[in-house]
Order: C-alpha cells, then sequence, then structure tokens
C-alpha cells in the first residue's frame, strides 16, 4: 500500500508557498500542520531558516543542494541535503 504522505507533505508545502508569498507570514495553523506531519524536526529546521544559517545551492540542470552551516567556538560544520 502507497504512502499519501509524500502527497500530504506536498500540498501542504504548496499551501505554504501561496500564503506565504500573499502575506510574508505563515500561520500557525500551517505551522502546527508542519509539526504533524514531519514531527519536531520541522519546527527546528524552520528556526536554522530564521538564523540565516541555511543557503540554496542551484545547479543549470536545476537540481538543489540545501547547506546548513553551524559555527561553534571551536569548530564549523556542514550538512547538506540534495534535492533531486
Amino acid at each position: 500500500m502507497r504512502s499519501l504522505l509524500p502527497a500530504v507533505a506536498e500540498q501542504l508545502f504548496r499551501d505554504i508557498r501561496k500564503i506565504y508569498e500573499e502575506t510574508t507570514q505563515i500561520p500557525d495553523d500551517l505551522l502546527v500542520a508542519l509539526k504533524f506531519v514531519f514531527g519536531s524536526c520541522a519546527l527546528q529546521a524552520l528556526d536554522l531558516v530564521d538564523q540565516r544559517s541555511v543557503t540554496c545551492l542551484s545547479s543549470p540542470s536545476g537540481r538543489k543542494v540545501f547547506q546548513h552551516l553551524q559555527i561553534m567556538s571551536f569548530s564549523t560544520s556542514r550538512n547538506c541535503l540534495v534535492q533531486e
């Protein structure tokens, strides 16, 4: 049996994009929906975006890589997520 989760997540992202483009805000009900679908890591990811520690790099072919830069007092680490 196929999971409906990818379709639900895609629709949620479309709804968020539409409302954000109209209001430059994400309403609380959509933030709650993100947490419901993705768990607490969704809100942690949004915190990283708010801190401007995530960069999106795009190739000419359209492939995207999201890079998170974490700076600590003694080291720097990078985490990447590739979107195909």
